[in-house]
């Protein structure tokens, strides 16, 4: 999911997912680097389609399902999910959302299984909102 958001982040490409952006000597001299390319050709959607969804996943972390992805100063696109068990079993709740959202520098997808007797709020801005609004902070360095 995370690679959906930066799809839609990268206005339609899908890039080649990678772990390791560079490697580098002892003395820090660069020995490999990652060569960051499409998955494909063709995008997975227009970029006119991308550019109307970045700005709806934006309307939603503002005042809509996913403000806990709020980051004071810096447009974040979010969407919430809560996705339903068995009966009797709580929901498990999502977050996907990327950030700056006119420049994107990263793109997140948290998925949390609760607990039953959780306390609070079972939905995806309860308690996955939260979890990606630090990551994203901390790659943000914010």
């Amino acid at each position: 999911m995370a690679m959906v958001a930066a799809g839609v982040a990268n206005d339609g490409e899908v890039m080649e997912p990678y772990i390791v952006d560079e490697v580098r000597s002892p003395d820090f001299d660069t020995l490999d680097k990652a060569d960051p390319h499409p998955i494909d050709n063709q995008p997975a959607m227009s970029e006119g389609d991308a550019k109307e969804l970045q700005g709806m996943l934006v309307d939603t972390a503002n005042e809509g399902t996913a403000t806990s992805g709020q980051i004071s100063g810096v447009d974040v696109a979010a969407k919430t999910g809560t996705a339903q068990r068995g009966e009797g079993e709580a929901p498990y709740s999502w977050f996907v959302a990327f950030a700056p959202a006119d420049d994107p520098q990263v793109a997140v997808a948290v998925m949390a299984d609760p607990p039953l007797d959780w306390g609070g709020d079972v939905t995806g801005n309860g308690i996955a909102g939260p979890i990606a609004n630090s990551v994203m902070r901390a790659v943000l360095d914010q």
